[in-house]
């Protein structure tokens, strides 16, 4: 899911008076990042909840998976999985999800043309038959294929296939996934917060997140949720930013206004007046 045009990042660009600035454009089809650059979340074991066992990787010469062990090899094993967040890399959503082996590091769960789960060489956002969105609850896991939309499903004989049309109404075990910690990524200390500077991945207190750049006065954003995509493009005075949104969800293309917020600490931008139907009132680093 990706913006709609550059062309409507531009005209909010002449909208606001503003010149000599390099509109917002979409990720085009083409760019893709590497699996290994997305967030690194650590290892994991999945264990069913249908019948209790692990689920293995490398299962026969098509290196399939399915729910067959009754124990962890170990660290590094067939039953432990490195799990990445590819969320807001390429047009992705929050909440995308790449699962590498620890035995084969080279390969990655993925669904094949008979939605069958097996380990696939290599791994990019572009590689959407790599990728997963996810429901969690506690350490209840549900995986949807993003190359088909179908949730992973556990069938009679332990093998795992991307082919269930819904997890609605009372979920089947079948469908359910425990997760163990194997180990936690190496832990980096977080950059401090700019008050001078307001780039980089913010949060909406409503829902969505915001990708902000600030080139000098200039300051825009490309804003996703659920529900919403929309693009902000505006002036920095002190610390006030003034200018004009605009919705860019195909149903939503009208929807758009002016927006001024005030900087607060440099950590939290706080909505003063708008019109349009904006969700967020305020957001956070």
């Amino acid at each position: 899911m990706q913006f709609a045009k550059a062309s409507l990042a531009l005209s909010l660009v002449a909208a606001s008076g503003l010149s000599g600035l390099s509109a917002m454009s979409p990720a085009t089809s083409e760019a893709s990042t590497r699996c290994t650059a997305g967030t690194y979340l650590g290892r994991y074991t999945l264990k069913s909840n249908l019948t209790n066992q692990y689920i293995r990787a490398g299962i026969g010469s098509g290196a399939y998976l399915g729910a067959k062990s009754d124990r962890v090899g170990g660290n590094t094993s067939w039953e432990t999985f490195d799990v990445y967040d590819l969320g807001n890399h390429n047009g992705l959503n929050g909440g995308t999800y790449a699962l590498r082996s620890t035995q084969d590091p080279n390969r990655w769960v993925g669904v094949n043309n008979q939605k069958a789960l097996q380990l696939q060489r290599g791994c990019t956002t572009n590689s959407r038959s790599r990728l997963f969105r996810a429901n969690k609850i506690g350490r209840v896991l549900q995986l949807q294929s993003l190359a088909n939309g179908q949730w992973v499903i556990q069938r009679s004989n332990g093998m795992l296939h991307a082919n269930a049309n819904t997890t609605g109404g009372n979920v089947p075990k079948a469908l359910q996934f425990r997760m163990g910690r194997v180990s936690s990524p190496s832990p980096t200390p977080a950059p401090e917060p700019s008050a001078n500077n307001l780039t980089g991945t913010w949060r909406g207190n409503n829902a969505g997140s915001y990708t902000i750049r600030q080139t000098g006065s200039i300051v825009s954003w490309n804003g996703r949720g659920r529900n919403f995509r929309n693009v902000f493009i505006g002036q920095r005075q002190g610390n006030t930013v003034s200018g004009y949104w605009q919705d860019t969800a195909g149903s939503q293309t009208q929807n758009a206004g002016r927006l001024t917020f005030k900087i607060v600490n440099g950590s939290e931008l706080v909505r003063v007046s708008h019109t349009g139907a904006l969700g967020n009132s305020s957001w956070s680093r």
